[in-house]
């Protein structure tokens, strides 16, 4: 969506693109897989590893 570098990516929608960008992170916790992709994905991501 977000491209490479060396080629654009197929989006061209700049708001999508901004957020898998810069808000969008994988986390994982023994067999749990968290993935957040939103303007408040750090605060997600601190009370999913507070759960642990």
């Amino acid at each position: 969506m977000a491209g490479d570098g060396e080629s654009p990516g197929g989006a061209f929608y700049p708001g999508p693109t901004e957020l898998w960008l810069n808000s969008a992170r994988v986390v994982t916790q023994g067999n749990y897989v968290l993935m957040v992709v939103g303007e408040e994905c750090e605060q997600i991501v601190e009370d999913f590893n507070a759960l642990f």
